[in-house]
């Protein structure tokens, strides 16, 4: 090997080390941007550059605008929603798989009567050898990983995070069973916290945010709407 190619390889390998100095948002592609009017539920579809709404609520007023960015890569990697306007909740129930042609599902349901404004933006997050990269997945990114959570739930269940620990308030049903949970941490410094949903067949979402003025308490609310237990699986990332 010649001494211009030694000198090139050392070089890529201190830019993969470096990698982890990088910005989280250097290192992830926006995918699009939507906004939109919802009365009950609404489902985002995007495969490649193809991006659709399917109505579930049955009044749904269609008024919606969608600008995509770049497409859905067909590669192992993550979706992550940012929920930037809007009274009710964002998730992802579907993420990009080779099982499913590299197609994601975002699901926004608003729980209020009448409709509401909803603004959001999707990003897409690589995965690197086999797991997925900071700030949503494991592996380096592992420290900004608050919980993951996994276990079942009847009716309402209220998750509080703090800097120092998880509690549970069953909000209505049945305590929870069979929980599986792994806490990481949630420092004084996150200044926002997001849910990824990978099972689940009701509503996750964050019914409040880390601030100094709650003592930097994250509260994660899962809503089961049918009867019975049913399981969920998700990650608590913050930033």
């Amino acid at each position: 090997m010649s001494t211009r190619s030694s000198y090139k390889g050392i070089l890529a390998a201190a830019a993969l080390v470096a990698a982890g100095a990088i910005p989280a948002h250097a290192q992830q592609r926006e995918l699009f941007r939507w906004s939109g009017r919802v009365d009950q539920e609404i489902q985002l579809t995007m495969t490649g550059r193809q991006l659709s709404a399917s109505n579930v609520g049955p009044r749904e007023p269609g008024q919606r605008r969608a600008n995509v960015m770049s497409p859905l890569p067909r590669t192992d990697g993550q979706l992550n929603v940012q929920l930037v306007n809007g009274r009710g909740s964002v998730d992802v129930i579907q993420q990009p798989s080779a099982q499913n042609g590299y197609t994601a599902v975002v699901r926004i349901r608003d729980p209020q009567s009448g409709t509401g404004s909803y603004t959001l933006n999707a990003y897409w997050q690589p995965a690197a050898a086999g797991e997925l990269g900071r700030p949503f997945g494991r592996g380096f990114g592992r420290a900004r990983t608050a919980l993951q959570w996994s276990g079942n739930v009847d009716d309402n269940l209220l998750i509080v995070l703090r800097p120092g620990g998880v509690s549970y308030r069953t909000v209505s049903g049945d305590a929870p069973r069979g929980v599986q949970a792994s806490f990481s941490g949630l420092p004084s410094t996150a200044t926002s916290v997001n849910v990824s949903l990978t099972q689940g067949r009701g509503n996750v979402f964050v019914a409040q945010q880390p601030s100094a003025a709650n003592g930097y308490t994250a509260l994660i609310r899962v809503q089961d709407p049918q009867s019975g237990y049913g399981r969920y699986a998700f990650d608590v990332m913050w930033r």
